[in-house]
């Protein structure tokens, strides 16, 4: 079960997520990703997201090290 603070972050997440597959990627969805690993900066899939929007706005090597944050966090990754 997530906690309140993890459930906040999940639908942050999940509304950053929305944003970013429907072409919104600008700083709404930025500010959205960045908020849920504010809160719960553990939470695998708020760093997945958070380097899916990396990838078009920072250099590669940034994204790839959030992608490398998150896989981190995964025990089954």
């Amino acid at each position: 079960m997530l906690s309140d603070i993890e459930a906040a972050a999940a639908f942050l997440n999940l509304r950053a997520f929305y944003k970013l597959s429907h072409g919104e990627e600008g700083s709404g969805a930025s500010r959205d990703s960045e908020a849920a690993i504010k809160l719960a900066p553990r939470f695998a899939p708020a760093r997945l997201t958070h380097a899916n929007l990396l990838l078009d706005t920072a250099p590669p090597e940034q994204a790839l090290n959030e992608f490398r944050a998150a896989a981190g966090l995964r025990p089954d990754a």
